[in-house]
């Protein structure tokens, strides 16, 4: 796969530059491969990267073994399926930056794990052995590189990707290893296996052979330093917060030998390049290095002629994976180099089945060779995975004139059976540890479009096709031109409202889904879990004329109900009964917008809640970063109200609790210059709860957050099973209003918890104790400490994971701890209020108590008045 593809992947249409140009036929030159390996987006050294491939000029590759589906979220809502492919964008932004390639597996991101054991059991260990592979016999590197070391304290994830490096490297070569592939990849020997050791595991020395390399270059072609180009590379990490700063001068690395022919003074040296690997192909890499030799940034087409021959060339010499790999590439550079802009339009974004949709077509000949449209072929998805040709009438050959654009226009008639746009690794339901997916897919790194154009031209003479995936282009009056790929969406889409809907044990919740579609009435069905009842359970639902509906189900929890998932199907009139999608958007400035669409999916859950019996609490929330907890709380019936900055500087009296979200203290700095006015509140009879803050290298919580000293570490547990001990059970944080039980800590997911509180003084009470297997017990989960006439509460438990999962413990334990200090009533918030528009007396019902005590003390005083005028 060429570096060029990248720029046309998830509806990116770019255009080489000149420098871009240059450095695809220098890589093609070259002939040498080299692949990165690690186990998430962002743990590739993006300078090493930049190096290699614009310095060296090798064919880089990045193999992440996920898609980092279960990390958190800087700059949006998005989790799980969502960020995961929002964190796939954001490393093929990353690659057009710095020239490499990217490539996955299936590993799924479960989430941290401190064990390499846990991990490869987790994923299956042969399975994602098997893609390593299949990735190294797709892509035939010579030098590959792993970011980790396989043993020590890191992300277990980290140290499963070297491990699976260094087994892969031996099979990768073995004809008994993995067969089924042999058959169409062939093997592959790789000269030698480095580990790039980092530089934040210091200074120290490491154990055997290493050589240095300087990665810290100019760049000439682009004016910038590889450490400049590099930051902006690794900048594309919005959802994880890794923007950083360009660096130049010297940045020099250490490799440390692992495997293969060790390298006395260079990682590249001893190194057989394609073109004389290949048998046959050393006259035609000569072709090539000519046609590097001619290039002319103001003439790029002087370069199409020789490689052109050197096409030919390979044509004639018998089929192998290097050389269709070189035909393939030289296929690619042609038309870049020629000048040929292809663009394929829709005048909209999304497409229904059935449907029949307009294209325009932009061709362009942008220098003056000449170059001829010769014919335009479509074809799109259908279910099932094939691709079939679409119909069309036939465009007339056509001989682009230089500078002058040819608009031809066709219309299309989307098949009936055409695939909706889900993601390839999202179109079943996970594996355990791993997506699903098959074949070349295993390891591709976005999905096919859903309908593409292969328009095959002469160019110098010669036949070379050219496919691009039909998009839709609108302008931005902020951004300028924004481009996404066309979608196909099924005629009917439903989106629930919520991803968990709470009911009390005999009572009553409504589900709402927002319908989506083409215009119509469907036939929507709701399979109710064990003990509810669904009214209606088989409904017809109608989509206007504007693509718009609701659906509206009561579900009513029996005594008996459990914990259940909803999934609905639908059918339009005469048709078959089909699973139902919903969908959201990707909109962030520095990704390709795009519809998340994923099995529709609600959860019911039954849970004696006092907010859901009369009790409303009234809670302040700080958004944090990728947090659902505030809507959550909205959902278990609690009166939540957004709270920024500036909320802080008038009442807050009025709120039971304040609840400050996860890495809100990170993301919102001024929120440190309001521990004063947090702390009155605590003071003065409130509850704060800060959920967990980010402490490392990158992020640092720069502020006290609490009453008294308390320091944030990095500990976590990771095992979601681990048991928990009540280290005070009397605590009224474990006892009101639900008695918090071992029970309340089953069905949890991904993890107990991350950050916890390290050191703390002893105005601190732990509550919880728990820990991973093999290690020493943890304690600063959950933290209480009282002030004033208030508490203080500082906890790494994840409930922004656990919420939205629908655990019920989670819920009971959050509303204790909003419910410290508070004497429960089954009273609404609004009845203790003395009239609708009148600012509700400090913390609801401790107002009586106040009224009680000022009314005591008057009489106090009156009968002291009374008693020292009758004695005076």
């Amino acid at each position: 796969m060429p570096s060029l593809w990248i720029l046309g992947l998830a509806g990116v249409l770019s255009t080489p530059d000149a420098a871009q140009l240059h450095d695809e036929l220098a890589r093609l030159s070259t002939g040498v491969r080299v692949m990165y390996v690690a186990a998430h987006p962002d743990d590739e050294h993006t300078e090493l990267l930049a190096y290699l491939a614009g310095a060296r000029h090798a064919q880089v590759a990045y193999l992440s073994l996920t898609r980092g589906s279960g990390g958190q979220n800087r700059i949006g809502a998005e989790q799980g399926a969502a960020l995961g492919i929002l964190r796939t964008q954001e490393l093929l932004a990353a690659r057009r930056i710095d020239g490499a390639q990217q490539l996955f597996t299936r590993a799924l991101d479960f989430g941290y794990t401190k064990s390499a054991e846990e991990a490869l059991a987790t994923w299956g260990e042969d399975a994602i052995l098997e893609d390593v592979v299949q990735a190294i016999r797709t892509f035939r590197p010579h030098v590959i590189i792993t970011r980790f070391p396989e043993r020590g304290e890191t992300h277990g994830h980290h140290l499963a990707s070297a491990r699976l490096a260094r087994r892969a490297f031996a099979l990768a070569a073995d004809p008994s290893a993995y067969p089924q592939q042999v058959a169409r990849l062939g093997t592959w020997s790789v000269t030698r296996l480095v580990h790039d050791v980092p530089r934040f595991m210091g200074a120290t020395v490491p154990e055997g052979p290493y050589v240095t390399l300087d990665v810290g270059a100019f760049d000439p072609w682009r004016g910038r330093s590889y450490g400049e180009i590099a930051a902006t590379s690794r900048s594309q990490h919005r959802s994880q917060g890794f923007g950083t700063m360009g660096r130049r001068g010297p940045s020099v690395i250490r490799l440390v030998h692992l495997e293969g022919a060790q390298a006395q003074q260079d990682v590249l040296e001893g190194i057989t390049p394609t073109w004389q690997s290949l048998e046959g192909a050393a006259p035609l890499g000569r072709q090539v290095a000519s046609a590097l030799d001619a290039y002319d940034p103001a003439h790029p087409e002087r370069s199409v002629a020789p490689l052109l021959r050197a096409r030919r060339g390979l044509s004639a010499l018998a089929a192998s994976p290097d050389r269709d790999a070189l035909i393939v590439w030289i296929d690619a550079l042609v038309p870049a180099l020629a000048g040929l802009f292809v663009d394929v339009r829709a005048e909209r974004a999304i497409v229904h089945p059935g449907e029949t949709l307009p294209l325009s077509i932009e061709l362009l000949a942008r220098t003056a060779l000449p170059v001829r449209l010769e014919s335009i072929a479509l074809d799109a998805e259908v279910e099932g995975g094939a691709r079939r040709a679409l119909q069309t009438a036939p465009v007339a050959p056509v001989a682009l004139e230089p500078g002058a654009a040819a608009t031809p226009s066709l219309e299309i008639t989307v098949p009936a059976d055409a695939a909706p746009s889900v993601m390839h690794w999202l179109r079943a339901d996970p594996e355990p540890g791993r997506e699903h997916a098959e074949g070349d897919a295993r390891i591709a790194p976005w999905t096919d479009p859903a309908i593409a154009a292969t328009l095959t031209f002469t160019i110098d003479g010669e036949r070379v096709a050219v496919r691009r995936g039909v998009r839709h282009v609108r302008a931005d009056p902020v951004l300028g031109e924004r481009v996404r790929e066309l979608e196909v969406h099924p005629a009917l889409l439903l989106t629930p409202e919520r991803p968990v809907a709470l009911a009390a044990p005999g009572a009553s919740t409504t589900l709402r889904f927002a319908a989506r579609g083409a215009p119509g009435r469907y036939e929507v069905q709701l399979d109710a879990p064990r003990g509810w009842t669904f009214s209606p359970a088989t409904t017809t639902l109608e989509v206007d004329a504007s693509g718009r509906g609701e659906l509206r189900v009561e579900a009513r929890a029996a005594a008996d109900a459990q914990p259940g998932e909803v999934r609905p199907r639908w059918r339009a009139p005469g048709g078959e009964l089909a699973a139902a999608l919903e969908v959201s958007t990707l909109d962030y400035p520095h990704v390709p917008e795009r519809s998340v669409l994923l099995r529709t999916r609600t959860r019911v859950l039954p849970v004696a809640l006092r907010s859901l019996a009369g009790q409303r609490w009234r809670v302040g929330y700080v958004e944090g970063t990728g947090d659902g907890v505030g809507a959550a709380l909205g959902e278990a019936g609690m009166d939540v109200v957004p709270l920024d900055v500036a909320a802080f500087a008038g009442d807050l009296s009025r709120f039971d609790a304040i609840v400050i979200g996860v890495r809100a203290f990170n993301a919102v700095p001024e929120l440190a210059a309001q521990h004063a006015a947090l702390m009155s509140y605590v003071e003065r009879g409130g509850t704060l709860i800060v959920q967990y803050q980010t402490e490392n290298r990158l992020e640092q919580v720069r502020a006290q957050i609490g009453p008294a000293p308390l320091t944030l570490g990095r500990g976590r547990v990771t095992d979601e099973t681990a048991a928990v001990e009540l280290l005070t059970a009397d605590h009224p944080a474990l006892t009101t209003p639900h008695r918090i039980a071992a029970a309340d800590f089953e069905g949890w997911v991904q993890e107990r918890g991350l950050y916890f509180a390290e050191q703390w003084d002893a105005a601190y009470t732990p509550l919880l104790r728990m820990r991973d297997p093999g290690e020493a017990p943890q304690d600063g989960a959950l933290l209480v400490a009282s002030h004033g006439q208030g508490h203080f509460v500082y906890t790494g438990l994840s409930f922004f994971r656990q919420l939205p999962a629908g655990v019920p413990g989670a819920y009971r334990l959050l509303e204790n701890l909003i419910a410290l200090g508070r004497p429960a009533t089954d009273a609404p918030r609004a009845a203790l209020d003395t009239t609708e528009d009148e600012e509700p007396a400090p913390f609801g019902t401790w107002r009586g108590i106040y009224a009680g005590v000022a009314a005591l003390l008057v009489v106090l005083i009156a009968v002291f008045y009374w008693i020292s005028r009758k004695f005076s």
